[in-house]
């Protein structure tokens, strides 16, 4: 499935580039706010359009990027489901992702005790250590 990119994109996605790899530091990348949570992405295209923006950056120069694939609680849970003729829903593949992340915004939100949340944050975890991730990036602004 591809993604399609307006002239203005590609422009704007080639200086960011360019940005990135000039910076020549240690940094992490989130391709997608919130992918899987209705605010602009599709299934499928949105794997499609992380590979894309992952490839301009590294096509830069890139060297020090550590790629992160951060999934917010509150959307779908079927991140890792893949159709056997459209490929991968939202997960763009282990070879494309350093680190695992999840959106976290609200203590009482998302851990209230038995809570629908906590269930699903909890599986979340399970599924990245059973793929080898042991170490979680967790973003947001808490409170």
């Amino acid at each position: 499935m591809e993604y399609e990119f307006t002239a203005k994109m590609e422009a704007d996605l080639d200086e960011i580039a360019e940005g990135i790899a000039e910076f020549n530091k240690p940094c992490f990348v989130r391709i997608g706010f919130e992918f899987n949570n209705g605010v602009g992405y599709s299934p499928y295209s949105y794997v499609a359009m992380y590979l894309k923006i992952k490839a301009a950056i590294e096509n830069a120069g890139a060297t020090k990027v550590a790629w992160a694939w951060v999934w917010e609680p509150s959307g779908s849970s079927d991140y890792f489901d893949v159709d056997p003729d459209l490929g991968p829903k939202w997960y763009p593949g282990d070879e494309h992702v350093d680190w695992y992340g999840i959106d976290l915004f609200s203590y009482s939100t998302y851990f209230a005790p038995g809570g629908y949340f906590t269930s699903k944050i909890a599986q979340f975890l399970i599924d990245a250590e059973e793929r080898g991730e042991s170490e979680i990036v967790v973003w947001g602004d808490g409170s």
